[in-house]
């Protein structure tokens, strides 16, 4: 098992931030379900976010202006390209090159970790989310593409026609309840849960033990 393995095929992350009214109409409404999610964390003092998986960063200028309360906000991408071209769009935000599987990061250091559009990416899920437990100390809050409807979306709009509608570099599918069960067998309980089409959005809490 090579745990350093992403998917080298993938979508264009940038892209989908620059295309149509329609392709924007669906982007907006997935980070206003995100910002939703976000409201229901209890913020305390000296609370540390950390968005894992930033892409070009595209999501990191987003995600920075949700947070009403004061906190210490970082970002993380496997491909030095991409973390390259993320630094330049935030000047103002940590970001780093880094593995999802072997964060650099202490254990129970950051209070909310942000994955989104991830996991369908990665060969080894399992062990992101064994990771994300690790370094969390409250929350996780996870997105991935709600399927089937991704791809039955992706093949009406006649996108990936051969290979029935699969996004490029998509290794893992996820419909509702099967991402909720994932995520909880790994030591997590869910607060709540978005579906802005077409994805689904959950924000988790850590089950610690006493």
């Amino acid at each position: 098992m090579n745990i350093n393995k992403i998917s080298s095929q993938s979508e264009d992350f940038g892209d989908k931030y620059r295309k149509s009214l329609i392709n924007n109409y669906f982007v907006n409404k997935y980070f206003s379900s995100v910002e939703k999610l976000i409201e229901k964390v209890n913020f305390s003092k000296s609370f540390n976010v950390l968005e894992v998986g930033c892409g070009e960063g595209h999501s990191t200028n987003r995600l920075k202006k949700m947070f009403k309360h004061e906190i210490i906000f970082e970002s993380s991408e496997y491909l030095n390209r991409q973390v390259i071209i993320a630094k330049k769009i935030n000047p103002d935000v940590k970001i780093i090159q880094e593995n999802v599987y072997c964060l650099k990061r202490k254990n129970n250091f950051f209070n909310l970790i942000i994955l989104l559009e991830v996991l369908e990416h990665l060969e080894e899920p399992n062990l992101a989310i064994e990771e994300l437990h690790r370094v969390t100390n409250d929350y996780i809050l996870v997105g991935v593409p709600n399927e089937p409807l991704w791809r039955i979306m992706n093949f009406l709009r006649g996108k990936y026609f051969f290979s029935l509608g699969n996004t490029p570099g998509h290794l893992n599918h996820w419909p509702s309840k099967k991402i909720v069960s994932f995520i909880e067998s790994k030591g997590f309980e869910l607060i709540e849960i978005e579906k802005p089409i077409p994805w689904t959005i959950g924000l988790f809490k850590k089950v610690k033990n006493d």
